[in-house]
């Protein structure tokens, strides 16, 4: 069985409330969750050279994103 990848990104760190519950309720089913920070407004090709970076590998993953504001995030990662 393949690992599944989950990357849990943050438009902000204002964001960090919400991201720490879901990585509390992903250890819970025992899944481990690599945080990370981008803006889909403030940094976008920090966000794109982000995902290329993940996609290129091949491995199995879950993009979960989390936007206070604007949800431009989760646009612009389904999207790539």
């Amino acid at each position: 069985m393949e690992t599944v990848q989950v990357i849990l990104i943050l438009a902000s760190p204002a964001d960090a409330p919400w991201g720490e519950a879901i990585v509390r309720a992903l250890e819970r089913w025992g899944l481990a969750a690599e945080v990370r920070i981008a803006s889909a407004h403030k940094t976008p090709d920090h966000l794109l050279q982000m995902l290329a970076r993940y996609e290129a590998d091949g491995q199995p993953r879950v993009y979960i994103t989390v936007a206070g504001r604007s949800n431009a995030l989760s646009g612009l990662v389904d999207a790539q």
